[in-house]
């Protein structure tokens, strides 16, 4: 290896020792960066050196051990990949407050001392702004440097952005964490009514749905699976795949593509995928009968019908309010007859409700934001204000308007999730999956096809709530047989909102 690697230099140093990624995709790096490489040439825009040692795995400590102890083995091995790729900036993440924020901290500090004097420091401010907007939550450090002296020297980098993840996930104030939950019971809340009922001013709960909305934190949209009208099936189906180490990243990206894919979340095992397809009742869906089979990344596939919904997400309540500021903010329940007439077309809608086309077009407007105003929808529809508020009041009396708040579990406290599969005598079904539904950590419960007759999936702020909820909360229930799976990300759970959330 010369002392001043090229491009291909390194590039066929990676391939050579089949250097990977050590998350649990196991993804070939010279692959990756041929790619990110291609992309920059044709764009014409400089590639970024990213070092991620924020700890992805919840059970790993490999990115601490590696920054404590041979920290500047980590900002060398960037600064060469930035000298030999033509990057001016490299970033280095990791989890605020953790050890690799000191350790990383440090080394920093030990080259800053042999800049040469009066060397100039870009603008912290100006790489702020420029940061922030694509990466909500996480702050900018900058140190100047310059490549000229090569990858080893003392002045290496152009420009170096330590960003620390504000989260080693930074909790929600009590304050926007009753705001979260407040939208759960309503989603078009407004923010007077809000205000009255948890004792702030309609000023401060617009400010703070704003900043939440901006930095992408929080998200209220229409609900991608709407409860089945007498708690019938909900046309779905759970999968629960496995693939070869080194290919998760594929399966899930081709997944995540598809719109009839509308849930997916990648277990702790690295190689594990759930997810939700809609599909229809007793359907030979081509993804479960023909596609995913035929992958050869795929080493196995299960999947299961939802029978009954015992419980969805958007149903699920942070606990956070009284019972008295839950019914104060809740908007009063339909009457049976609203919801089963619905519009009198008899044609299911994607929400699992029956629309008609105007509906479903404010339905669709609103998918990314719920909380879009009517003259705005009315705006983007090109139906009249007064024919939206209509429409919308009667959705929302017929329970057909139907919302669920998007925020990370992490950011209200809760940062443990897990998927359980159990099974339970048919005797015990009903009960068991009511008292799931029931249970205030719970957010989703179906009974379903296959050997574990019953799924729920659940939020915990830590692992010994977790065993006491299996220990002990599950006791009684009829249960034979679990098995929990840990969620280590959620990949997708709606489509990406194209503007601001509505405050």
């Amino acid at each position: 290896m010369p002392p001043h690697p090229s491009r291909d230099d390194l590039l066929a140093l990676a391939e050579g020792v089949d250097l990977r990624g050590r998350g649990g995709a196991g993804f070939p790096f010279a692959r990756k960066a041929r790619a990110t490489l291609a992309a920059s040439d044709r764009s014409g825009a400089r590639p970024v050196i990213v070092v991620n040692g924020a700890e992805g795995e919840p059970p790993s400590a490999k990115d601490a051990m590696l920054l404590a102890r041979v920290p500047h083995l980590v900002l060398d091995g960037a600064c060469a990949a930035a000298a030999a790729f033509g990057a001016e900036e490299i970033v280095i993440g990791v989890a605020a407050g953790g050890p690799g924020e000191d350790f990383v901290t440090a080394a920093l500090a030990e080259r800053e001392n042999d800049l040469p004097r009066g060397h100039e420091v870009p603008s912290t401010r100006l790489l702020v702004r420029a940061f922030l907007p694509r990466l909500p939550g996480w702050r900018s450090f900058c140190w100047g440097r310059d490549f000229r002296n090569g990858p080893c020297g003392a002045a290496l980098w152009a420009k170096l952005s330590f960003m620390v993840h504000s989260s080693a996930d930074p909790v929600l104030s009590l304050v926007d964490q009753r705001l979260v939950a407040a939208l759960q019971c309503d989603g078009r809340l407004s923010a007077e009514r809000a205000a009255q009922v948890l004792g702030l001013s309609p000023a401060t709960v617009r400010r703070r749905l704003q900043t939440l909305g901006a930095d992408g934190t929080l998200r209220v949209v229409v609900s991608p699976v709407a409860r089945p009208r007498n708690g019938g099936s909900a046309g779905a189906l759970f999968l629960r795949i496995r693939v070869l180490r080194g290919k998760l990243d594929t399966i899930v990206a081709a997944l995540a593509a598809r719109e009839d894919i509308p849930f997916i979340d990648v277990t702790t095992s690295g190689d594990e995928i759930f997810a939700v397809a809609r599909t229809e009742p007793g359907s030979r869906d081509p993804l479960v009968f023909r596609q995913l089979p035929s992958t050869q990344a795929v080493t196995s596939l299960e999947s299961a019908t939802i029978l009954h919904v015992f419980r969805l997400t958007s149903e699920w309540r942070h606990q956070v309010l009284t019972a008295a500021e839950r019914a104060a903010l809740s908007r009063a329940a339909p009457a049976p007859e609203a919801t089963a007439a619905g519009p009198g077309t008899g044609s299911p809608g994607p929400y699992g409700i029956d629309t008609d086309p105007l509906e479903q077009t404010l339905l669709d407007a609103l998918d990314p934001d719920a909380r879009l105003p009517a003259a705005a929808l009315a705006a983007r529809t090109g139906h009249p204000e007064s024919t939206v508020r209509r429409r919308l009041a009667r959705l929302t009396a017929q329970g057909r308007l139907i919302t669920q708040v998007l925020v990370e579990p992490r950011r209200l406290g809760l940062p443990i999730e897990a998927k359980l599969l159990l099974h339970v005598p048919p005797d015990h079904l009903a009960a068991a999956g009511q008292a799931l539904a029931d249970h205030s950590a719970v957010h989703g419960a179906f009974a379903t096809s296959g050997p574990s007759n019953l799924h729920a999936a659940a939020y915990f702020p830590d692992l010994t709530a977790l065993y006491g909820f299996l220990s002990r909360d599950l006791v009684g229930l009829g249960i034979t047989h679990i098995e929990t799976a840990i969620v280590s990300r959620a990949v997708k759970r709606t489509p990406a909102p194209p503007h601001p959330v509505s405050p």
